[in-house]
């Protein structure tokens, strides 16, 4: 196991395509619990598609998740999140400061629980040629830029 890989502890949360929106609140009251210790997690992995939409540079995703985001670093700077991108949140490193990411290139990703290799991914990353360039695009920092400049003008 390469010194990247992550040790999934015992007694951690592994969670995938919540698609959080403000019309589907669950994932918050979810996250309000592990911060509060309610849920006692002792890791958070969260596997992708997490949100509808959450795009680094993008400000009205980052906007309308900013209660879930804002969350997530609170709990990251108590236990270990690692965040598998999905193909709707994606170039996340400027948004989560403490958080291990990986995308969806770098996915699956080799993982060890209790002396035995796993790997884990969020999935979409295998697909059509045309698929795979979409993909590609969308996480195209000019394309991200030039969205913004069309938010900025409407």
């Amino acid at each position: 196991m390469s010194l990247n890989s992550p040790i999934i502890k015992e007694g951690a949360f592994l969670l995938s395509d919540a698609h959080y929106s403000p019309h589907r609140p669950q994932l918050l009251d979810f996250l309000k619990a592990i911060k509060s210790n309610e849920l006692r997690a002792t890791q958070l992995i969260l596997m992708g598609d997490i949100f509808d939409a959450l795009f680094g540079f993008i400000k009205p995703t980052l906007k309308e998740n900013k209660e879930v985001i804002d969350l997530i670093n609170d709990i990251s700077l108590n236990i270990e999140v690692i965040y598998l991108e999905g193909n709707h949140d994606f170039n996340l490193k400027s948004i989560f400061k403490n958080v291990r990411l990986y995308t969806i290139q770098e996915q699956p990703l080799k993982c060890s629980i209790n002396d035995n290799t796993i790997y884990i991914a969020h999935g979409d990353f295998v697909g059509s040629s045309v698929y795979k360039l979409y993909t590609y695009f969308a996480r195209s920092k000019v394309v991200l830029f030039l969205l913004n400049i069309l938010n900025i003008i409407e």
